[in-house]
């Protein structure tokens, strides 16, 4: 029997994030209208590199706020998570100031020169919404952090259409990095009346050195993981050009970052669950089972309608020119299964500290992607046979990393 707990918690943020996703699949049909692919295309690459960044800029010090016993050093956690967010923000700022001009990769984006500049924006935003969310949930604030997910997508999609509206060009990117904003300061807001954050830098330093593991192996792997999962916007508007990876980008936010909200709302629900069960038995296997169980009901479903039906889904809701997104959703419908099943469960080895295992998978992972593409470009010459080589062999790797997962929960604390 699944527990009470896990799943009216999860129904809870379950709601605010079918809502959010509502909002956001039902402004889509309109931004299609109001932005052409390549101006997704842009927004593809923006989004690629501010989650790329975003993810390590905080040292991945936000998830430690789960495993202390005491709150108020989860609450001096927080601090050294905005304290190093800072500063990798200004230093992100100050080489993409300088990268515009004089460094060529960052001159082969093709971006405006105001979409480079609000990067660092966007992964300020990122890594503060994603801190408050850690200590907003450690502290049991569902219904709060269920909430933020309505308020960032309310605040990116009416951002997105004024700019459309206004034939914007930065509409779409600025949308982004307002919504994440706006959550964040309603989570900041959320906390504060009932814990304070008065710094402490004598403590800071302290965790800092406690909680390497974090920024060591955990860094490494979640910038491995989001290369490997953002990297193919880039690649395909490199390789084929922006309309390309505008077609994807349709895909993956119509269906993939629904996806990847689930998976992040799930195992956020995980960790938690599993970081108890852990101080109280040592394992989490009953935690792991669970919510496996829980996932792999949910998926029945919906992927096979996905896959027999996405074309003619993207041509009826977004128009004649985006069919080809909906080809590329079909197929990466594989991929995303054994995604959506897996990825919720993989904070396992954060529980356990066991963060270099997921580094060397995630570097095969990046590897191989890159592969992938190259192969796709230079071999096959064909963008589908790219995207269907890359789903297969990631297909394999995530079965991989769920065998992993599974024996690690078996641990003793």
């Amino acid at each position: 029997m699944l527990d009470r707990r896990f799943v009216t918690s999860t129904f809870i943020l379950g709601v605010g994030m079918l809502v959010a996703q509502v909002i956001s699949f039902g402004i889509s049909p309109v931004l299609t209208r109001l932005y052409v692919p390549q101006g997704f295309g842009i927004l593809a690459v923006f989004m690629s590199v501010v989650n790329i960044i975003g993810v390590i800029a905080t040292g991945r010090y936000e998830l430690a706020v789960m495993l202390p016993t005491d709150d108020e050093e989860a609450i001096n956690i927080v601090q050294l998570s905005i304290f190093t967010l800072t500063l990798t923000t200004l230093l992100i700022w100050g080489v993409l100031f300088m990268g515009v001009k004089v460094i060529p990769f960052v001159r082969r984006w093709q971006l405006p020169n105001a979409v480079i500049h609000l990067i660092p924006a966007g992964i300020f935003s990122l890594g503060v919404y994603n801190t408050y969310s850690y200590m907003t949930l450690r502290r049991k604030y569902i219904k709060q952090l269920s909430i933020s997910h309505v308020v960032r997508s309310s605040m990116t999609a009416a951002t997105q259409t004024v700019g459309g509206l206004c034939r914007f060009v930065m509409g779409l990117p600025i949308g982004v990095a307002i919504g994440y904003f706006i959550a964040a300061l309603y989570l900041r807001r959320s906390i504060n009346p009932r814990i304070g954050f008065e710094i402490e830098l004598h403590n800071i330093k302290r965790l800092a050195k406690h909680y390497r593991k974090f920024p060591t192996y955990s860094t490494a792997s979640i910038l491995l993981n989001t290369v490997a999962r953002e990297s193919p916007s880039i690649l395909l508007a490199y390789l084929w050009g922006a309309q390309v990876a505008g077609f994807y980008y349709l895909g993956q936010r119509v269906i993939g970052m629904p996806l990847t909200l689930a998976c992040s709302t799930i195992g956020r629900i995980f960790l938690q669950r599993a970081a108890e069960e852990r101080r109280t038995t040592g394992t989490a296997t009953r935690s792991l089972r669970e919510t496996l169980r829980f996932v792999g009901l949910l998926s029945v479903i919906p992927f096979p309608l996905l896959m027999i039906f996405a074309p003619r889904f993207f041509i009826v809701v977004f128009g004649t020119e985006w069919y080809t997104a909906g080809i590329f959703a079909r197929v990466l419908v594989p991929l995303w299964w054994i995604r959506f099943i897996v990825v919720p469960v993989t904070t396992v080895f954060e529980v356990f500290q066991r963060q270099e295992m997921t580094t060397v998978w995630n570097l095969g992972l990046c590897i191989t992607t890159f592969g992938c593409f190259l192969l796709g470009k230079y071999f096959f010459q064909n963008d589908v046979w790219a995207l269907g080589l890359f789903a297969g062999v990631q297909t394999l790797l995530y079965i991989g990393l769920l065998v992993m997962a599974l024996r690690v929960a078996r641990c003793q604390a």
